[in-house]
């Protein structure tokens, strides 16, 4: 069964294609994960936003539909306002050869005001990430942009001092958005994006995103074509004809069916998701079955043999160990997507020190909170040398701390005069480089390996550790941030702290000892007949 009135939007041209089959056949389309839920109202609030700031210094024509109209009356209703030749457009959709798109914005570039009938506009799409980087010394070139409150008053230029962050799907929306514009008549040689600093919008030429566009509308048709059983489908590669574990399932409102289908298959993905298992598939192994017996899958092989074991992790090497030192603390920072970082949690075996604020990230008060905290690790540091001990700080999968340490300290570089312990970005260098900065994961990776991953949630519960709270997840962690719920996040941030101690303490004292080896989960290689 067809699903009704199906019309292909930028998502379905992304990702799995099996999703979009799903979908395209009518299955659960009612249905939308905690996980997507809480990312959908994100974006929501973060275009809201924007379009308001907008719209307090210029018109915007809002497409504004009744719950009781469809969306041919959406479509016509945008229509009508670029029949009018309005400068900005907002909530708008474009509709068009089997496809839907909801540019945020459509901006007008031909220059011209009032109807005319060649009123030229760029679509603009307000997404929920980082779309460019600041450069302290600017590159010979820059992308296009301009201020986002300038938007449709001022022409986009190059900035030399920013650096755009690509991302596929950007592409892909931007570029369909660009054909249906197209079939109307009135697309720009344009397309343009607003991101998470939502001060500048960036374009580029559509030329660049229209065959990335159009790879993946060829993609989907096949698979849907495949579908209706008008193509043959291609086992392999883009064209899926039955589930394989991705890596947005965990967001997919259909994993729970999919789940249950590849667990009846003994389904390779499960353990070795995506592309990642097409070396296996190649060899004919797409089971967990087939791969836990073959010997040369080698450490692959054991840690199917743990999956269909239910053991949460292996031993790479026979004795397990951890780096320790006299002063031991642990860091875990929480950060509001790509606004601030409000808390640096501390740990030092015996007191949880958080260091915390609730005011407006990015500015004097969150400088403050971060001089306060690198104070007081600088002073714990200091002390422990003056004494003769040795300290290490530690930490879990270091990137989103080593990231925030020296965002902080390049944001804020301008207050370095005013507050005292506020650190230079060469001490947060310094301090990243040295032995004194241990990386847990880096640690537990080098010696251990689980058929679920070494995730810090995964890991520290085989140590016995166990949180607080019943969803422990840092992207929960925004929406209890965003509803100040701040018990819940100080006691999550101060777990985690906690977790790694207990952690190194698991694997320093021989706790880690009792799980099984790789070598001991490995098939045994088959001796050569005698003869």
């Amino acid at each position: 069964m067809i699903a009704k009135d199906f019309r292909l939007s930028a998502k379905d041209l992304v990702g799995c294609r099996y999703r979009t089959v799903l979908d395209y056949l009518g299955e659960d389309l009612d249905l939308r994960s905690e996980v997507g839920g809480r990312r959908h109202q994100h974006r929501a609030e973060h275009t809201q936003k924007v379009v308001r700031n907008i719209s307090a210094l210029q018109p915007v024509t809002q497409v504004l539909i009744d719950d009781n109209q469809d969306e041919v009356d959406h479509f016509l209703a945008t229509l009508e306002a670029i029949a009018s030749g309005a400068p900005l457009i907002a909530g708008g959709l474009l509709l068009g050869s089997g496809q839907q798109s909801q540019p945020e914005l459509l901006v007008r570039t031909d220059g011209g005001t009032g109807s005319s009938p060649g009123v030229t506009y760029a679509p603009v799409f307000i997404v929920a990430h980082k779309i460019f980087d600041r450069r302290t010394v600017a590159a010979e070139s820059g992308p296009l942009a301009v201020d986002t409150l300038r938007l449709g008053l001022s022409t986009p230029v190059p900035h030399p001092k920013l650096r755009t962050k690509p991302r596929h799907f950007d592409s892909v929306i931007a570029g369909q958005a660009h054909a249906l514009l197209s079939e109307l008549g009135c697309a720009a040689d344009m397309v343009g994006l607003i991101g998470f600093d939502d001060s500048k919008a960036v374009f580029e030429s559509a030329t660049a995103v229209r065959d990335v566009y159009a790879t993946a509308l060829r993609r989907t048709r096949h698979a849907l074509a495949a579908a209706r059983g008008e193509l043959a489908p291609v086992p392999m590669g883009t064209y899926p004809v039955a589930p394989r574990k991705v890596r947005e399932c965990r967001t997919c409102r259909h994993w729970q069916r999919c789940e249950a289908e590849l667990a009846a298959a003994d389904d390779i993905s499960l353990l070795v998701p995506g592309d990642r298992g097409a070396e296996f598939r190649a060899r004919g192994i797409s089971t967990l079955t087939a791969l836990a017996d073959d010997p040369a899958a080698g450490e692959m092989a054991a840690l199917a043999r743990a999956w269909k074991l239910q053991l949460p992790a292996l031993r790479k090497r026979d004795a397990v160990t951890a780096p320790r030192a006299d002063v031991e603390i642990d860091i875990d920072m929480e950060a509001y997507l790509e606004h601030g970082c409000y808390l640096w949690g501390t740990f030092d075996g015996q007191q949880y020190r958080p260091f915390v604020t609730w005011g407006e990230l990015g500015g004097r008060e969150e400088a403050e909170n971060f001089a306060a905290f690198w104070q007081w690790l600088s002073a714990r540091r200091a002390d422990a040398a003056a004494a003769g001990q040795t300290c290490l700080v530690y930490c879990y999968a270091a990137q989103g701390e080593n990231h925030w340490l020296r965002t902080s300290a390049r944001r804020f570089a301008q207050w370095s005069d005013e507050l005292p312990g506020l650190p230079t970005l060469a001490e947060i260098e310094e301090f990243i480089a040295s032995d004194q900065w241990v990386d847990m994961f880096r640690v537990v990776k080098k010696q251990l390996v689980g058929p679920y991953g070494l995730s810090l949630k995964t890991v520290a519960p085989i140590a016995g550790f166990q949180w607080r709270d019943a969803e422990p997840d840092g992207e929960a962690s925004l929406e209890w941030y965003r509803r100040g719920l701040r018990t819940r996040l100080l006691e999550y941030n101060e777990d985690d702290c906690r977790s790694t101690a207990v952690l190194r303490q698991w694997l320093d004292g021989g706790g880690a000892q009792l799980l099984p080896t790789v070598a001991q989960c490995s098939p045994s290689v088959p001796k050569p007949a005698q003869r």
